[in-house]
């Protein structure tokens, strides 16, 4: 089985993201709240996505956050084994979340 996922997937993936992040914003009402959340660690699909959000349409960010178990040293936790990645771009589990309001 093959985990590494390539550049161009990985551009795809950002690319689907905005689509969806559009229609979206759309549909929101001003004064509405967008939860924009990914199982993601990568920075194009969480940080950018989001800086996009606040400059494109205008919305304003409430609240982020987000979890990268590929940061932290490895550690026994629970008796699960959370390893370092050294390939930034092997899959993860991760995840992201934004909030941010329509002005």
């Amino acid at each position: 089985m093959n985990l590494h996922i390539s550049e161009r997937q990985i551009s795809s993936y950002q690319k689907l993201q905005r689509k969806l992040i559009a229609e979206a914003v759309r549909l929101l009402k001003p004064g509405g709240v967008l939860c924009y959340s990914t199982c993601s660690v990568r920075v194009e699909e969480n940080q950018e996505n989001t800086k996009l959000i606040e400059s494109k349409y205008g919305l304003q960010l409430l609240e982020e956050n987000s979890f990268n178990p590929f940061s932290e040293k490895s550690e026994l936790i629970g008796g699960i084994n959370r390893i370092e990645v050294v390939d930034p771009l092997e899959d993860t589990i991760g995840y992201y979340c934004a909030c941010l309001k329509k002005l």
